[in-house]
């Protein structure tokens, strides 16, 4: 397991995501190739046996109207599969599914009015982005319109979750990708971004990284130094992606090694220097080699906690990965293929977080994700811990993972900042015990207990934010929950 399976194409994760789907259809016969191609027939697409085929198996791109189909015929929520296959072309590099750019004033104007209005779901922004993109030029009275709307789309997409986050965080990359409206993205998540007292800044952050300019490089490199948790990380996750797209100048090269040599100097504990092992993995060898001889000591193969040396740490990924096939083999009776197992090893293990978030989201969007939150939960107890199944546990959470969680807090060894991560993404509203997690001398603990509290639209937040006692940070913090509100849920679980 080489914990990244880059050589499983984009083409053929959207492919295995799109058969799955079909294969657990209700109506057995859609279950087989050519009744199915025969449906696809009849909502207008060229299909056949072989056609599907070819798509299912990553050896065609697959159009997004072929994608609204499977929605359709399948009974999926609109958009799902289409953000979800998008998000994946773009992480790989690949070609996005085919689409229209021929968009009329009068779909401009629908689209407009629909993310104007008091309800506007994940599907909303994702079409609107998709008008928005390709139509060229707008006119004033569309302009005028981007910016307030834009704001409240970066918002909404540090904040959403599940299908609530994948067809907003894939709105606003498609309208990075648009030369016109690249810079009003940008705009508005450095509004979010600079803010000192912002909560949610990992998914800004991380969309810094689809801006192909030495700016946005020296950006996140800037981001490095900052005392945000979330901004360190979320500026990890995305020169990690500069990199190994080679996206990262000479003079942005020097910067950056500067930068991490600053940390390495400063860096005290070895918990904050973790964040940034990861790019030592894709920087050039002689600027690695250089950086790493500054402090040896400092860089331990892996923390202790979770596994002592590389043999136990492929151990307990195969363990673990075995362990999810497994249950999904039960679930549908099937063996998983290597497609599915490539893309469960690189959801626990990839070094890319656009490569582990991708792979996440997938099987979050796939037909197992409930099946696989149980596996996750076992997989997650104290003494139990498999090497990145905490990771995934919040993608695919779910309300029948709520009261396991709960109890989990007060068990002695438990991960509790994890614990109260996963439970911010959990339908159901406050979590009991957080109020008093607030005060805990572990800070990463409190600021992970306020996450929890912000995601969930906890009372306590308004006594946080009057309380003089507590430290500005905290009630700040909850200052922007009451402003912003919680977590961002389309579809939701009762």
């Amino acid at each position: 397991m080489t914990g990244e399976s880059r050589e499983v194409s984009a083409y053929e994760r959207v492919g295995w995501l799109l058969r799955q789907w079909r294969l657990m259809s209700a109506d057995t016969d859609l279950r087989k190739l050519q009744p199915y191609a025969e449906v696809l027939a009849q909502h207008g697409h060229r299909a056949d046996a072989s056609r599907v085929s070819r798509w299912e198996s990553g050896r065609l791109r697959v159009p997004e109207a072929v994608l609204r189909s499977y929605e359709e015929i399948l009974g999926l929520p609109r958009a799902g599969l289409a953000a979800t296959c998008e998000g994946l072309a773009r992480s790989w590099g690949a070609r996005p599914p085919a689409r229209t750019v021929d968009v009329s004033d009068a779909a401009l104007s629908e689209a407009f009015a629909t993310v104007q209005g008091a309800c506007v779901e994940g599907v909303d922004w994702f079409e609107w982005a998709g008008c928005v993109a390709a139509a060229d030029p707008l006119d004033d009275r569309y302009l005028a319109l981007l910016d307030p709307l834009i704001t409240r789309l970066v918002s909404e997409a540090s904040r959403a979750n599940g299908l609530a986050l994948v067809t907003r965080y894939e709105a606003l990359r498609r309208l990075i990708e648009a030369p016109l409206h690249q810079s009003r993205v940008m705009r508005a998540v450095g509004a979010q971004v600079i803010d000192p007292h912002a909560q949610a800044t990992l998914v800004p952050v991380v969309l810094i990284a689809d801006v192909r300019a030495e700016k946005a490089v020296n950006t996140l490199i800037s981001l490095l130094g900052q005392p945000s948790a979330q901004l360190q990380l979320g500026a990890t996750w995305g020169l990690h992606r500069k990199l190994s797209r080679h996206e990262v100048t000479p003079a942005s090269m020097a910067a950056l090694e500067a930068q991490l040599a600053q940390i390495l100097f400063d860096g005290t504990n070895e918990s904050a220097l973790l964040k940034i092992v990861p790019l030592l993995d894709v920087l050039p060898s002689q600027t690695a080699d250089r950086l790493r001889r500054l402090r040896p000591q400092l860089f331990p193969s892996r923390p202790r906690g979770v596994s002592g040396s590389a043999t136990s740490r492929a151990t307990m990924l195969a363990t673990a990965v075995r362990g999810a096939t497994a249950r999904i083999e039960s679930f549908t009776g099937r063996e998983v293929d290597p497609v599915g197992r490539a893309i469960i090893e690189d959801a626990y293990s990839a070094t890319s977080h656009d490569v582990r978030h991708q792979s996440a989201l997938v099987l979050a969007r796939s037909p197992y994700a409930a099946a696989l939150g149980e596996v996750l939960i076992e997989q997650t107890q104290p003494n139990r811990c498999f090497e990145g199944a905490p990771g995934v546990l919040p993608y695919v959470v779910s309300k029948a993972e709520r009261d396991a969680l709960i109890t989990r807090l007060g068990l002695a060894g438990a991960d509790v900042r994890q614990t109260l991560i996963a439970l911010a993404h959990v339908p159901g509203g406050p979590v009991p015990g957080v109020a008093d997690l607030l005060d805990h001398d572990d800070l990463s603990i409190a600021h992970a207990a306020l996450f929890a509290a912000g995601m969930q639209q906890d009372p306590v937040l308004e006594r946080v934010a009057k309380d003089r006692r507590r430290a500005p940070a905290m009630r700040n913090g909850a200052r922007w929950w009451l402003d912003h509100g919680g977590r961002v849920d389309d579809v939701r679980v009762v």
